[in-house]
């Protein structure tokens, strides 16, 4: 059986996927260092990383665009 290559959409929806499928990927990557900051080491220094990284506020920053998102509702 030959392989055929993968079948790519239009341009422009090519062009928002990547932009968005980019955006997860480095924040996911950022996770990384988030979950296992070293700050984490000594009880003083995690309450405040704790603050600064895992309150409501910064939590709603980081991942509001990712969980508000509606596929149908944007223009591409």
């Amino acid at each position: 059986m030959i392989e055929q290559p993968a079948r790519r959409g239009p341009p422009h929806y090519e062009a928002a996927r990547v932009e968005r499928t980019r955006k997860m990927v480095l924040g996911a990557r950022d996770n990384t260092d988030r979950f296992h900051g070293r700050e984490l080491r000594i009880e003083k220094e995690a309450r405040r990383y704790l603050e600064r990284e895992w309150s409501k506020a910064p939590i709603r920053d980081r991942y509001h665009w990712l969980y508000t998102y509606e596929a149908d509702e944007v223009a591409v």
